[in-house]
């Protein structure tokens, strides 16, 4: 049988970890793929689409990589309190996809437009500059915030590398003029420190991870009440349980003029504790996600658990398969398993890294047999 080859291109300038998808006709069993020179991923893996969608797959359907599941049914599954996209802004607000919490923009926030047709979707642009959203926490938000049990914060963000971000929050939620809250911020080398406040005073978990390298990191914390906090950047952990204080059991919820909720700045609007980079996703869960957890939502963000989406296996080596990153032939793969007798199949690649540097576009070439 003939073959015949195709081009699919990946838009690095939208952070990708992963090519558009395409079709292989039902007529072909074997695919060899060509890469280009790629700086930032050694490793790239080829990836099935699910079968239901074969053949007929939508090709647009692979913009967004952070698929988390969308309905107010889910949230409830999941625990999810608060979720913020930055998909629906207006230009002065954003507004919550669990509970409607609408955050009202500080400074002059502008809204990144690069990623609006593939990679993360929209993101909240912050220029270090007094740029922050926030609100006031009314009675009735007040009234899903958990006041006892575990709690969890989650933030996809791509910071930008600058000297003396000593405390630039992400993520603020304060409970009087006090403290009363928790706070995700960076120190003066910009590691990641989680602050949290009650009637005891301010007790700080300090890790040793750089979030602003002017790449997507992926950023979870755990606060388990019982006086303990864990902190995962990209999946993995970057603090053992840290002891925080001993009586988290009214960090929050509050109301009234001294408490409010932040994003990209603390809750006092402190012009000098701005973020500098895009911020994409923020999360608050009435749970802990615990490592196993905090290592899905990783692997989501990066594509390698993109719903429906599976690796092609290996089974001579018993690993997902790899594909070739260097030489002149392409790296062959059987998909007769992946592909019936009446349809096609959708495959993808997808890079172990984040894909940013020069070029602006990567071409990958499918060769069909």
């Amino acid at each position: 049988m003939p073959s015949f080859m195709k081009k699919v291109t990946m838009k690095i300038a939208n952070d990708r970890f992963v090519t558009p998808p395409i079709v292989v006709p039902y007529q072909f069993s074997k695919v060899g793929v060509y890469l280009p020179t790629l700086d930032d991923s050694s490793i790239v893996y080829l990836d099935a689409a699910p079968r239901a969608h074969n053949w007929n797959y939508p090709l647009s359907s692979d913009t967004h990589r952070f698929n988390y599941p969308p309905s107010v049914e889910s949230f409830a599954a999941d625990k999810v309190l608060l979720e913020y996209r930055f998909d629906d802004a207006d230009g002065t607000t954003i507004k919550d996809e669990v509970n409607g919490v609408t955050l009202t923009e500080q400074g002059n926030p502008t809204f990144a437009a690069s990623a609006a047709t593939a990679g993360l979707g929209k993101g909240l642009t912050l220029d270090g500059t007094g740029d922050q959203f926030d609100a006031l926490i009314t009675a009735d938000m007040a009234n899903f915030l958990p006041s006892t049990g575990d709690f969890a914060a989650e933030i996809v963000w791509k910071g930008t590398s600058l000297a003396g971000g000593a405390d630039d929050t992400l993520l603020a939620i304060r409970n009087g003029a006090a403290g009363l809250g928790f706070a995700l911020l960076l120190d003066a080398n910009e590691h990641l420190d989680v602050h949290m406040e009650d009637a005891a005073g301010q007790v700080t978990m300090n890790t040793t991870t750089d979030v602003a390298t002017d790449a997507i990191q992926h950023i979870g914390v755990d606060f388990d009440r019982d006086g303990n906090c864990t902190a995962y950047v990209n999946g993995a952990a970057v603090s053992t349980a840290g002891a925080l204080t001993s009586n988290l059991g009214t960090v929050y919820p509050g109301t009234g003029a001294a408490c409010r909720i932040a994003i990209g700045g603390d809750a006092n609007r402190t012009a000098t504790s701005v973020v500098t980079g895009t911020i994409y996703f923020v999360r608050v869960y009435g749970k802990i996600l615990g490592a196993a957890g905090w290592l899905d939502n990783y692997r989501i963000l990066i594509g390698n658990q993109y719903p429906g989406w599976a690796p092609v296996y290996d089974f001579v080596n018993h690993v997902d398969h790899q594909v070739i990153t260097s030489g002149d032939d392409p790296s062959f793969v059987d998909l007769s398993p992946y592909i019936s007798l009446t349809n096609g199949a959708a495959f993808r690649l997808r890079c172990a890294t984040e894909q940013t540097t020069t070029p602006a576009d990567l071409d990958f070439y499918f060769v069909f047999s």
